[in-house]
């Protein structure tokens, strides 16, 4: 038995590098920071992470990756515009490949909330496959 190796690390910049490309937002982190609340001049950022596991199928992986898509409020209410403008450009960019990944064309939205610190969020899952050589 072959051991692949799946860094999850290294999916993670992949799609850092295409959310950017795709000018969905320059601000991207792997994790929420707290720091950036309502009082922020920030007016969007994205989150991406790996969520799970990386499924080996022998073949190929497979791996689902969340994008957090966040917009500032505007007067305390749900910046859709935005939202959907970055959203957008996030369709526009896949699929994409990147070396052994490819990013599905077919997002699936999650949900949409508030969270907490001035910003609406867009959850949206991109299942990703990744090519074992």
């Amino acid at each position: 038995m072959t051991l692949h190796d799946y860094d999850i690390t290294a999916i993670e910049s992949a799609l850092r590098d295409l959310i950017i490309h795709a000018d969905v937002s320059r601000n991207v982190y792997d994790d929420r920071p707290t720091s950036i609340n309502g009082k922020s001049s920030m007016q969007d950022f994205v989150v991406v992470r790996v969520m799970g596991t990386v499924e080996d199928l022998n073949t190929y992986a497979t791996a689902t990756c969340t994008i957090h898509l966040f917009a500032k409020d505007v007067s305390g209410l749900k910046n859709s515009k935005k939202l959907s403008a970055m959203y957008h450009k996030l369709v526009e960019g896949l699929p994409a490949a990147q070396g052994r990944l490819m990013f599905n064309g077919l997002p699936s939205i999650v949900a949409d909330a508030k969270d907490g610190y001035g910003y609406h969020v867009r959850i949206i899952n991109l299942r990703t496959i990744i090519k074992i050589f």
